[in-house]
């Protein structure tokens, strides 16, 4: 089949399997929160072993997410994410029926792989594959995916759970889970040329003014060299400190509240507003990044950033302003580097042979670097009886990344322009 469409509907069904892929996948791990409660009662989990639980399924995502680039190209990324999905669903049934603490932690290296296999990375990769023009776009609402299923499931997947069990709950969301692998395996290739098209706006040239004269607009094609080891080095940096950021700040938010006196349901009101914040905001940073150049989004998306923590850090359990402009705020800007920057920035830093294996070690060391600061935060909130010193820690440093990051762009993507041109 001639290869000559860079238009089509086809675009925008990857896009939406992209996102049902974080639906079910990572949206299938994330409503474990409301699950917990009612499976350590039922088997009667000590703290200490639910912690275990966290720590494995954290673990087996990790895993999986390290493996993501030799399983894509040997089995191809569809086949790949067809067992992230049988291996989200028997986790899912696992937990619904598990007797033992046993039975919960194959549960949970059952779901953890699937996430890592099947969740932000195929997702990405998807996106990068099958979008030249309006990549940010892209990226942003394929990420509404990992949201919806806290703000729109949770409270109905507890009541679930609550009245018929969690076997029931988890068999009926699971269900949903496997209409999704179906759709999925049914829409998607692995690249645009499997069903004879080009990326979406690959080949559309735009003329503009050269000194009076029309000239083809570049288009973004990777770096214009490879990365040194110094500027290797800082591009973890970067990740480094936006890890910190993510984890040990708005992660910390309700326990932060509640310590400074704020009521527990109010706390959780809180992040359900900040989780809608997110649904926005992450597609205007998308096409921010299309639309202008991406130095200049990271400036407007970064900055906010500092002022969101700041107020969090300024909560005194009295005060409401200070809450409800850190939660707006940081709702709009705080996970939106990871979740939508990270993909972004890997595919102006890699030419296409190495971007899933740049976005791969991006995205594992900003895990692997929150499992060791997160107790960190902990400490530090120990010792000094609250969260306010990370939130001015984070307000402080937060801009280190947004130098790093463009100043990577300004000496290495090939016009400084929008990744999409």
């Amino acid at each position: 089949m001639e290869k000559t469409k860079s238009r089509s509907h086809y675009h925008w069904l990857i896009l939406f399997c992209s996102s049902l892929l974080l639906l079910c996948n990572a949206g299938s791990s994330n409503l474990l929160s409301s699950a917990m409660p009612f499976i350590r009662e039922r088997i009667g989990l000590s703290y200490t072993q639910t912690s275990y639980l966290q720590t494995t399924r954290t673990g087996f995502y990790l895993l999986g997410m390290m493996v993501t680039d030799k399983l894509f190209t040997k089995l191809g990324l569809r086949n790949s994410c067809m067992i992230a999905f049988v291996l989200t669903i028997a986790g899912g049934l696992l937990y619904g029926s598990a007797t033992s603490f046993l039975l919960c932690a194959l549960a949970a290296m059952c779901m953890g792989m699937g996430n890592g296999i099947g969740g932000a990375m195929p997702s990405s990769i998807l996106v990068y594959r099958w979008f030249e023009k309006k990549q940010g776009l892209a990226h942003g609402i394929c990420t509404a995916g990992n949201g919806i299923p806290t703000i729109v499931f949770a409270a109905p997947f507890a009541m679930l759970i609550r009245e018929k069990g969690v076997l029931f709950g988890y068999g009926t969301y699971e269900i949903i889970v496997a209409v999704g692998a179906v759709i999925f395996f049914l829409l998607v290739r692995n690249y645009p040329a499997d069903k004879g098209l080009l990326r979406y706006g690959e080949g559309e040239e735009t003329d503009e003014k050269v000194n009076g004269e029309s000239k083809p607009k570049k288009k973004h094609t990777g770096p214009i060299r490879p990365l040194s080891k110094v500027d290797t080095v800082l591009l973890y940096v970067m990740v480094l400190f936006i890890s910190i950021m993510v984890m040990c700040g708005w992660n910390f938010f309700s326990v932060a509240a509640t310590g400074v006196g704020y009521d527990p349901v109010f706390a959780a009101a809180m992040m359900s507003l900040n989780n809608v914040m997110g649904l926005i905001a992450r597609p205007l940073y998308g096409i921010a990044c299309d639309r202008w150049k991406v130095t200049t989004a990271n400036i407007l998306l970064f900055i906010p950033i500092v002022i969101g923590h700041i107020f969090l850090g300024l909560m005194d359990g009295v005060n409401q302003f200070y809450v409800y402009a850190g939660c707006i705020i940081l709702g709009f800007c705080a996970m939106t580097p990871s979740y939508v920057g990270f993909p972004i920035w890997a595919g102006a830093l890699s030419d296409e042979k190495n971007y899933t294996k740049t976005l791969k070690n991006m995205r594992s060391f900003s895990s692997f670097a929150s499992l060791f600061m997160m107790p960190i935060a902990g400490m530090v909130a120990d010792r000094f009886g609250s969260y306010r010193p990370v939130f001015f820690f984070i307000a402080g440093t937060i801009l280190i990344p947004l130098f790093i990051i463009n100043y990577l762009y300004k000496r290495y993507s090939p016009v400084e322009a929008p990744v999409t041109n």
